[in-house]
């Protein structure tokens, strides 16, 4: 039982350790999906689109779905796979590129 508590008690950080690097490539990779999307859509259209967030309510531990709202169909931004995190983008008079 010792060396199951040892080998227990050396694992479960890396583990957490591996998780909470593979959310943080997830948020990486999203958000720099979406500022490439945006700047594609100014050129195209002299503006930049606002999108509410997606998922409205930030999943947590546990991943969830993404549907994408009107807004991130027309950057034509879809996550592969469940998200960890909930995605908007927000826009002001004063956005400029």
């Amino acid at each position: 039982m010792a060396v199951v508590g040892v080998l227990a008690a050396i694992a479960i950080p890396g583990f957490r350790t591996y998780q909470l690097r593979s959310k943080s490539a997830e948020v990486k990779t999203n958000l720099g999906a979406i500022g490439t999307l945006e700047e594609t859509y100014y050129a195209a259209h002299d503006q930049f689109l606002a999108a509410p967030p997606e998922p409205p309510v930030i999943p947590g531990a546990l991943s969830t779905v993404f549907n994408p709202n009107a807004a991130f169909i027309a950057l034509g931004f879809r996550p592969e796979g469940r998200v960890y995190f909930s995605y908007g983008v927000a826009v002001t008079a004063a956005s400029a590129v």
